[in-house]
């Protein structure tokens, strides 16, 4: 996701700081609030996943500051924010698709024969926004997502 975000952001004038070295006596929330108190420039974070996710989403809340939120990958925290509005979007790997599919596949070549006419699939990424969060999380519940 790193390295991705690295390249695909600075075309986009995107400024690309990687925040990863934490000292050890301080929480992913101290850390990251005290970078976005020493950098009032920053604007937005995207996050590698729910771990660093939440921790920045409490961070931004206790700086009082606005700061957008992305992140990779749902959580239940993830997917609240996202409804309330308090997150721009996570990316969705719909991992439903990447472990029903194979099935599937797998089912029709046994029956039929038949395989796919290309080698890759894309089961993503999707994206979960607050549009659709409140779906994402009815679906978590019924256990189909």
């Amino acid at each position: 996701h790193g390295a991705g975000s690295h390249t695909l952001l600075p075309p986009f004038a995107l400024l690309f700081c990687v925040l990863v070295d934490i000292p050890l006596n301080l929480s992913g929330t101290e850390a990251v609030a005290n970078y976005l108190q020493r950098n009032p420039t920053v604007d937005g974070v995207m996050a590698l996943g729910p771990v660093g996710a939440e921790p920045a989403l409490q961070a931004i809340n206790s700086i009082k500051r606005s700061v957008k939120l992305a992140t990779f990958d749902l959580s239940s925290t993830v997917l609240n924010a996202l409804r309330d509005g308090k997150m721009v979007f996570a990316v969705d790997q719909q991992q439903y698709l990447q472990g029903y599919l194979p099935v599937v596949l797998l089912a029709n070549y046994k029956r039929y024969g038949l395989l796919p006419a290309n080698d890759i699939i894309a089961t993503g990424p999707g994206f979960v926004t607050s549009q659709n969060a409140a779906q994402v999380i009815d679906l978590t519940k019924r256990g189909i997502r």
